[in-house]
């Protein structure tokens, strides 16, 4: 019976699996340029500029005057400095597609008349009007009163003055 103890079934089991997870499968690396050339053709999509707008520009740290203290401080600890070549890196990018666009002759900004189509209703924005002037007439009344008040105890207090 001591045989057939758990702790013995389990090693027997155990010995008994080929080791499948000591065995690793071998990855030999391929390269195959050609092929993946042809499958680049394959999927590639031939689109004028315009239809994708991808722009390149070198970071701060990639450009030639960076030295090595630049790259370190870029490091994880420091935030902000990461945030703000990542900031500049936005905008150069956007100069850069802003001033191709013009030179392309494409428009950038919406004229001063254009008007987006509104997700809610005239009427919607009727009634959200009427309460935004009526709250604004009771915030009026409210002070008006207020001022009212405050007249009222200046002149009592220059009566008692004057008495």
């Amino acid at each position: 019976m001591s045989d057939l103890s758990d702790a013995s079934v389990e090693d027997d089991f155990v010995s008994n699996i080929p080791s499948i997870a000591k065995q690793q499968r071998k990855i030999i690396p391929v390269n195959n340029v050609v092929g993946l050339q042809e499958k680049l053709k394959d999927i590639q999509l031939n689109m004028n500029w315009i239809e994708k707008l991808d722009i390149t520009v070198k970071s701060s740290t990639e450009s030639e005057d960076s030295d090595k203290k630049a790259a370190i401080d870029t490091e994880a600890e420091h935030d902000f400095k990461r945030e703000m070549l990542f900031y500049n890196q936005a905008l150069e990018g956007v100069t850069k597609a802003f001033k191709k666009l013009k030179k392309m002759g494409i428009p950038t900004k919406r004229p001063d008349d254009y008007f987006a189509e509104m997700a809610k209703s005239d009427a919607h924005m009727l009634k959200v009007r009427e309460k935004l002037l009526n709250k604004q007439m009771v915030v009026e009344r409210t002070e008006k009163v207020r001022a009212l008040r405050e007249q009222k105890k200046q002149g009592k207090k220059i009566q008692r003055e004057k008495s």
